[in-house]
């Protein structure tokens, strides 16, 4: 059995180093809430499947939480709760963006299992996401005979005109995987390849907002000249981020709704 242990990094609060407004307007508590819903329920389609009996992984949430208002970790909690999925919660007391980011690689070292997905608190998935990761990095690494990193985001930032770069693109379950040299640092990831370039994402969690120059380019991109890098075309996930950085071809607006609780 293969251990996939999904790290999400929650705080309901604005954080200062993240964009002032975003293409979903809604406040920060309720992208965070509705994002981990669209994870959970991702898990739950996978649990729940009816095909691909052969791959056998386990998937594990772990939620670290980092000083949300009490409200917002009780609405959590009863999600959780109420989910058909298996949870950890572990409250990290971080109180930055990147004092978080590395206590989660902390955590994301020592767990014992073979694979990590890890995830901002902004991330809007769709239900067959985990499936489509766990299928398409099994194709892929097979096809490929050697280890890869995968983004379940197809980001807008691909098709500028200076960063377009040509690529292979692999079959997946149900979606193409194109290669690419740029992820953020929510992929699904081996804990070797991980631990191989701990100190490029130890290297990211300095991020500033850009002033002193750390970015994912100068960091977490630069292992994927040793270890391949791929992204769904199209998207399976949404980084909800910057208002001009919605995904191709994802419907977000449909894909909120579908979390919302009824009026």
């Amino acid at each position: 059995m293969t251990q996939l242990d999904i790290i999400f990094r929650s705080c309901t609060k604005d954080n200062p180093l993240g964009p002032p407004s975003r293409y979903i307007q809604s406040p920060k508590r309720d992208l965070t809430i509705t994002c981990l819903k669209s994870v959970i329920a991702s898990m739950e389609m996978w649990n729940s499947r009816d095909h691909h009996q052969d791959l056998d992984w386990h998937m594990t949430l772990h939620l670290l939480e980092d000083q949300s208002p009490e409200e917002d970790r009780e609405e959590m909690r009863r999600i959780l709760a109420n989910s058909k999925i298996d949870y950890v919660w572990h409250d990290i007391f971080a109180g930055s963006q990147p004092r978080s980011m590395s206590v989660a690689w902390e955590y994301c070292y020592n767990l014992p299992g073979e694979m990590l997905y890890i995830l901002d608190d902004d991330y809007l998935h769709k239900p067959i996401a985990m499936t489509e990761l766990v299928i398409a990095y099994t194709n892929i690494t097979c096809f490929l005979q050697s280890d890869a990193v995968l983004s379940s985001c197809d980001h807008h930032c691909y098709y500028k005109p200076s960063d377009v770069v040509p690529g292979i693109v692999l079959l997946g379950h149900q979606c193409h995987w194109k290669s690419t040299n740029a992820t953020t640092n929510s992929v699904l990831i081996s804990k070797p390849v991980f631990r191989k370039y701990r100190y490029l994402y130890d290297m990211i969690a300095m991020y500033d907002g850009g002033r002193n120059g750390i970015s994912e380019i100068t960091t977490i991109n630069r292992a994927y000249s040793q270890v391949p890098a791929f992204h769904p075309l199209p998207s399976i996930s949404a980084h909800v981020s910057w208002p001009d950085t919605a995904i191709p071809f994802f419907d977000h607006n449909a894909i909120w709704d579908m979390y919302q609780d009824p009026k």
